[in-house]
């Protein structure tokens, strides 16, 4: 952040300076987060990078650059800008501001996909530390357990994710998955059930009438079949 010592000691032309680059580094960095949003991620990593050249202490393009490398599955390098922005981030940011749980988060998404599973767990974990109500991050960590044989804790995460979330289908769906692996047939059918209703609601909401047919006559279907031919 900009300190006001240059105003105080008079030296305006060096403060005016110093406010301008600051100005043009967050420019920058909302132009990054625009070309982020459009998945044009090399555009978004340009102009990252011009903000933190423009302002080297500025942790939040770090982060935007963490998100760019990641979607191009450049995990090394998304891990090392994921961690200069948890390294500046402000002291009392983690208190100041549950939306640094998103780092943490998303370097648990890295090192998922780096197949570090302990590691993985560990940044889920601190995410739901920092935002208990983190829906993702504990579906994350019932996917993870449930890759494992982990049976036990992935349900305890899925569950949260739905009490979190009750439309939370791919919850429903991965719990169903467990309950059909372990032979529980009715409990999978149970779940499988409320997945497909909910995919109903929620394309409802977005207005595509057809699909939330689909998936209605879908839960309907599971509903009165008494013959189940599993699910993985």
């Amino acid at each position: 952040m900009f300190e006001f010592s240059e105003v105080e000691g008079g030296n305006y032309d060096e403060a005016i300076t110093i406010i301008e680059k600051l100005i043009e580094a967050n420019s920058y960095y909302e132009m990054g987060n625009a070309y982020k949003a459009e998945s044009n991620n090399d555009e978004a990593i340009k102009c990252y990078e011009k903000a933190i050249e423009l302002k080297p202490n500025f942790e939040l393009p770090y982060n935007g650059l963490g998100h760019a490398y990641y979607k191009k599955g450049n995990y090394d390098k998304a891990i090392e800008c994921y961690d200069k922005a948890i390294e500046l981030k402000p002291d009392n940011a983690d208190k100041l501001s549950p939306g640094y749980a998103d780092t943490y988060y998303c370097m648990g998404n890295v090192y998922k996909e780096k197949g570090n599973y302990g590691k993985a767990i560990m940044y889920f974990e601190k995410a739901i530390e920092l935002k208990p109500d983190f829906e993702n991050a504990y579906y994350r960590m019932g996917s993870i357990y449930g890759m494992n044989g982990n049976y036990g804790k992935a349900i305890k995460c899925y569950e949260k994710a739905i009490e979190l979330d009750p439309n939370d289908e791919w919850s429903y769906n991965d719990i169903g998955s467990i309950y059909g692996e372990k032979g529980n047939y009715d409990k999978a059918i149970m779940y499988f059930e409320k997945a497909y209703n909910n995919m109903g609601i929620t394309y409802q909401y977005l207005g595509n009438e057809i699909m939330a047919y689909e998936s209605f006559q879908k839960a309907s279907m599971i509903r009165h079949n008494s013959s189940f031919t599993g699910h993985k």
